[in-house]
């Protein structure tokens, strides 16, 4: 039975970036946070928490923003207010997604969903299906991602208007990943280019992530011209609107680049560039990813040592940020390192932890890497049941 290696790293924009305007939109804040202390009509405390909580959550005040959704939600029970209670329920799951708890997240929008829908409220059904759309392809759920995008990409398409073109190239773009990830690439390209033709007047960072998911296509298609073509053009935007997270990303994919071609040194300075740039930007998530794929480099190149140190400092990240996906990836990775020394009880060990945490955040694709990582195992120790009973597991 052939190894699968496991090794991930996937950037996906989740939240369409939100241009507010810096002063003004302070101003109108403490505007309306002056309004609700004086205001005890709870019609008007909801109106006033619904428009608050936006705001906080555009300015990426999350913490605020929960807070606020809190008593929201509060309000909107005491008095069935759907509205207030979808509002709530959304803007809680925001900030439980940008805290990487995609369950909580998920929980959150689905109630939000069902509010939504009582009310017929369109417009906020379309953006909950989308945000769905993204934790299900986060959690390896791609049936039920593809599902939910294109529930919210036909309200968006009834709904008309040209303000929601960057929700609609956000959602043309995860499908173009989804699509590529499972083997579609020319319908991956299509919808990537759909993407990129409502962008085209924009200079929202997810510009900047379209270029690199056509890029990366066309790299896995060794149309070299084309893959630096667009990848150029990301770099270039990035630069000139000084988009520091998108710009780490930028070289990631460089560094995964070289890594394909085994020019490993290269890998490692790009990888080491977008670190540099992580600290800048407080990209915690991109960080710990980084380090995983350097760890890879490593265990290639033989130095499980060095390997085993940076899956190790990837594994502290993510228990840090409270990413389950991201913790059973390393300690997936880190039982390969001690299968190489033939310690498998600790190889097992690990397993079974990295197991129980793909169970807990729900990621079926995971999943079956750790089986078929099983299987070997079980074959290395000549036990050829257990190893078919994962290998048939695991398909």
């Amino acid at each position: 039975m052939k190894k699968k290696v496991l090794s991930i790293f996937i950037v996906i924009i989740i939240f369409c970036i939100t241009i507010y305007s810096g002063i003004s939109n302070s101003k109108k804040t403490q505007k309306l946070e002056d309004l609700l202390k004086n205001t005890k009509d709870i019609a008007k405390r909801i109106d006033i928490l619904i428009k608050l909580s936006g705001k906080y959550i555009n300015s990426g005040k999350f913490v605020k923003a929960y807070e606020s959704a809190k008593l929201l939600l509060r309000l909107g029970n005491k008095v069935q207010d759907f509205r207030a209670i979808g509002k709530a329920c959304e803007n809680i799951a925001d900030y439980y997604l940008n805290q990487d708890d995609y369950h909580k997240a998920r929980n959150y929008f689905i109630k939000a969903k069902s509010n939504f829908l009582i009310i017929k409220d369109s417009e906020s059904l379309a953006y909950v299906y989308k945000q769905l759309g993204a934790i299900n392809y986060l959690l390896g759920k791609t049936e039920d991602a593809i599902l939910n995008l294109h529930d919210s990409l036909n309200l968006y398409n009834k709904l008309k208007k040209i303000n929601y073109n960057e929700d609609v190239a956000d959602i043309y773009n995860m499908l173009g990943n989804i699509y590529f990830e499972t083997g579609k690439r020319d319908k991956a390209l299509n919808h990537l280019f759909k993407a990129l033709r409502l962008l085209r007047n924009s200079k929202n960072p997810l510009k900047v992530d379209v270029y690199l998911s056509i890029s990366f296509i066309f790299q896995e298609n060794k149309d070299y011209k084309k893959m630096l073509e667009f990848l150029n053009l990301a770099e270039k935007l990035s630069r000139k609107e000084n988009y520091i997270n998108s710009l780490s990303d930028v070289y990631i994919t460089k560094a995964m680049y070289y890594e394909n071609i085994k020019d490993y040194d290269k890998a490692l300075k790009y990888y080491n560039k977008s670190i540099n740039l992580n600290k800048r930007g407080n990209n915690k998530l991109s960080t710990a990813g980084i380090l995983n794929n350097m760890g890879e480099i490593y265990r290639k190149l033989g130095d499980f040592k060095k390997a085993k140190l940076l899956y190790e400092s990837s594994l502290k990240i993510y228990k840090e940020i409270n990413n389950e996906t991201g913790e059973s990836v390393c300690y997936n990775n880190l039982a390969l390192i001690y299968s190489k020394s033939k310690d498998y009880r600790k190889a097992l060990n690990l397993l079974k932890i990295s197991e129980k945490l793909s169970k807990k955040s729900d990621n079926t694709n995971l999943l079956k890497e750790i089986y078929l990582n099983y299987s070997d195992f079980f074959e290395k120790l000549r036990n050829y049941k257990k190893s078919l009973y994962y290998y048939k597991k695991r398909n």
